[in-house]
């Protein structure tokens, strides 16, 4: 930080740290475990995602069927998008064969309801936001790029962060500057080589843990990766728990001591108290 700026900011350490569980919502993990899917909140990225997603889901069902599958939905999106992503008027869904057989509810659960895949995968969902009890008994998750990587590393939970390039004529699938450009239809083409050819090669880390941490901590999957390389990841990763342990650990040194929310707080009241 600029010198002359810091006068102006107090560092009150690591929000994330100070997340409350709800001990309520918890899942038996006894007999099985337990992989969380994070396909993105926001409808570019789910254009992608949910098709994507799907074809992760059914191979990991197809390999090993002790393994559960939930997906904490984003309060920006629901169901009837889902359907919606997964259908043919989605154009990227002709490049999977994952579909959604049907959505039904579930009662007298944490979840709300489940995911049929036309392969007979069953996704179960969850539309509590924050669900932070139920990610943190979850052993594994695989997400897209963004802030819930800094939301899964202060669970400590182990994870995937994936980033399919195949798709990035998408443009508008990424956030700021890069996302506005992309939608002009005669440029896409041109920035979709800048970004393949320059800003990945160029940017060293893009989950949040990673970045933190200035090295590798959780794995990176960038480029054009399958969904069956990625399934394949998560059950060794299942079969493999060492992995999952010493990413865990990883991520728990990382973490800031908890207290940041009470600061902020009493910075905040100060400041109004001064005003008034």
């Amino acid at each position: 930080m600029p010198q002359k700026y810091k006068r102006k900011c107090k560092v009150v350490g690591d929000l994330m740290a100070d997340i409350k569980k709800n001990k309520a919502d918890s899942l038996n993990t006894e007999k099985k475990d337990w992989i969380a899917l994070l396909p993105g909140s926001k409808k570019p990225k789910l254009s992608v995602g949910i098709p994507y997603f799907l074809e992760i889901a059914d191979h990991i069902h197809k390999n090993n069927k002790n393994i559960n599958l939930i997906i904490p939905i984003a309060p920006t999106t629901s169901t009837s998008e889902y359907l919606y992503f997964q259908s043919y008027k989605n154009p990227i869904t002709k490049h999977y064969s994952s579909r959604i057989k049907r959505i039904r509810n579930i009662k007298n659960s944490i979840f709300d309801s489940v995911i049929e895949t036309s392969n007979n995968t069953k996704i179960y969902l969850i539309n509590k936001h924050p669900c932070y009890e139920v990610l943190k008994k979850c052993d594994l998750a695989i997400t897209t790029v963004g802030a819930n990587t800094a939301e899964l590393a202060s669970l400590a939970l182990p994870m995937i962060v994936i980033l399919p390039t195949q798709h990035l004529n998408v443009m508008n699938a990424w956030d700021g500057i890069l996302g506005i450009i992309g939608k002009i239809s005669f440029i896409n083409k041109f920035f979709t080589f800048i970004i393949k050819n320059w800003y990945l090669k160029k940017k060293k880390f893009f989950a949040w843990p990673n970045i933190k941490a200035n090295k590798l901590i959780v794995p990176e999957r960038i480029g054009e990766i399958s969904p069956k390389q990625i399934a394949n990841e998560a059950l060794f990763l299942i079969k493999n728990k060492k992995y999952l342990k010493e990413q865990k650990d990883n991520l728990s040194k990382q973490r800031g001591k908890t207290g940041a929310v009470r600061k902020l707080a009493y910075i905040i009241f100060n400041s109004i108290k001064k005003l008034s």
